[in-house]
């Protein structure tokens, strides 16, 4: 059962992360035509597509506390929160709150992912 809570935690970090994406399309419409701007679309793409993916895994695979579907969670939802963590939270470009809540929840479904997944190891 704790597995399904860790998929219910990345479900909310995937919904989290794709009104991110939304938001960050929003701020690219605002620059004008150039580099900038497709970069921040660029990006905008990318929070998107992760975020649909660790859902999507989520859903069909941390469920039902499948070894793979844990492995690609961890480390897609770690990669993309610790450069929120490095380049926009740590340098003061976002304010803690609401900042912190999709690191929050990367937290805590990292980590009841790997409770649920490693209490079933056997020595």
């Amino acid at each position: 059962m704790l597995y399904q809570v860790s998929a219910v935690l990345y479900v909310l970090w995937g919904v989290l992360h794709i009104g991110a994406a939304a938001d960050a399309w929003r701020l690219a419409a605002g620059q004008p035509a150039g580099p900038v701007k497709a970069r921040l679309r660029q990006n905008a793409w990318t929070l998107l597509c992760a975020a649909i993916c660790v859902t999507a895994i989520a859903v069909t695979m941390n469920w039902t506390n499948d070894v793979l579907g844990y492995w690609i969670n961890a480390v897609l939802s770690s990669l993309i929160d610790i450069g929120f963590i490095v380049f926009v939270l740590a340098s003061g470009h976002a304010r803690v709150f609401p900042g912190a809540l999709g690191p929050l929840l990367w937290l805590l479904a990292l980590a009841t992912s790997s409770l649920a997944q490693f209490s079933q190891l056997t020595l």
